[in-house]
């Protein structure tokens, strides 16, 4: 059995997964941390999903814009992006003028937008509307296995469940020990050997033991970085997927990264240009590190989200949480195009929420089935569609 890796990076919390007899799975949103897991066997593809968190429901509205559509005008007289600053993509919809640098994506076809992504009775409290996504459980259910655990736990054991810890932003690596309450992290010398551990084990590096440890191997990339968390957390995540370069069977399946500050209550026109500033040159960044890599190829772009906003705009100038939203999948294997239902906003519910579209779990599936090769079913507890060419 090929030990498999996780990446995850981001600026937030920190979480620990794991099960007593199941394989060590630890998770961080950090931008100093990793998540490595043993699973099954390779899938029949050895790609890298990359997922991009918009931590506090992204604005999908004002990402990708129907701006030839009049009810957005009268739904956002303030906040709704001029029609002149909008980078169109075609006659009716168009991007925020932050996104300018995905355009040329966008005509290669290797962007896809799939919109209208939610699902059904969606539950608006961010915590609870983000562990749905992570574990791609219904709305009812309650789940404490993430759906990515599920897929790459060996097929022999029950997949592991996560315990969640505030733990500092730190490099987890497998098979060495966390020390107890009080105790001092073990040097480099007193490491122990070997993989195998329990919940709870693994040792704790901090920045400082990262750099005297693996300086000496970084790999020079010719492409920038932003100085920002994110820019940080990409720039991290790559080095490490740079490590497996030479060895194959170490490729890591996922690298989880956050962007956070898309709860926009308000100001925001003037938040969300630099968040989507953020994402926009992450993404290029992305790019290009993965071709240096000679990754893209087998890399994939998904961005997701715990929901999206409201169609209407508040008196604060900004607005409130929401339901469906579009997201952005990107990479050398994708086609190109519009996916799912474009926004209706003369169907609005009661509340100003917009129809779902296409649940979240059909992108999971599509990314199981088509990306990696593995049975949808066991994974998400259902069959659900996948999304018919959207990648190659």
């Amino acid at each position: 059995m090929h030990r498999r890796q996780f990446l995850t990076a981001g600026g937030a919390a920190l979480c620990a997964l794991g099960a007593p007899g199941s394989p060590g799975l630890l998770a961080a949103r950090a931008p100093y941390a990793t998540v490595a897991a043993r699973g099954r066997e390779a899938p029949v593809h050895r790609m890298t999903l990359i997922l991009i968190e918009l931590n506090g429901g992204n604005d999908a509205l004002n990402t990708v814009i129907p701006y030839e559509d009049l009810r957005y005008r009268q739904l956002r007289p303030t906040i709704g992006i001029a029609r002149e600053q909008v980078i169109p993509l075609n006659g009716r919809t168009g991007l925020h003028p932050s996104l300018a640098v995905l355009k040329s994506w966008w005509d290669d076809a290797s962007l896809a937008i799939v919109q209208g992504v939610g699902y059904p009775r969606p539950n608006l409290s961010h915590y609870r509307s983000r562990e749905i996504w992570e574990t791609a459980s219904a709305a009812h259910e309650y789940r404490r296995d993430d759906w990515l655990a599920r897929a790459f736990a060996p097929s022999t054991v029950q997949p592991p469940s996560p315990v969640r810890s505030p733990l500092p932003a730190q490099l987890s690596l497998l098979g060495e020990r966390l020390p107890g309450p009080g105790e001092r992290p073990p040097g480099p010398r007193e490491r122990p050997p070997g993989l195998g551990r329990a919940r709870g084990q693994g040792q704790r590096l901090s920045t400082q033991d990262l750099s005297s440890d693996h300086g000496a191997r970084d790999y020079r990339f010719a492409t920038r970085f932003a100085r920002n968390a994110f820019g940080v957390a990409i720039s991290r995540a790559m080095q490490q997927l740079a490590l497996a370069r030479h060895d194959s069977t170490h490729v890591p399946p996922v690298i989880r990264l956050t962007l956070n500050g898309f709860d926009t209550h308000h100001n925001q026109l003037a938040r969300h240009a630099v968040l989507l500033t953020q994402l926009a040159d992450g993404m290029v960044a992305l790019r290009g590190a993965l071709t240096e890599l000679g990754r893209w190829e087998s890399a994939l772009i998904m961005t997701y989200a715990e929901f999206g906003r409201r169609a209407d705009e508040n008196a604060d100038g900004g607005t409130e949480h929401g339901t469906v939203a579009a997201h952005f999948v990107a990479g050398a294997r994708v086609r190109g195009g519009f996916y799912g239902v474009a926004p209706q906003l003369n169907q609005l519910d009661g509340d100003g929420h917009l129809p779902l579209g296409i649940d979240f779990r059909s992108l999971y599936a599509t990314v199981l089935q088509q990306g990696w090769g593995i049975e949808v079913g066991p994974v998400l507890g259902a069959r659900f569609d996948t999304l018919p060419g959207l990648l190659r």
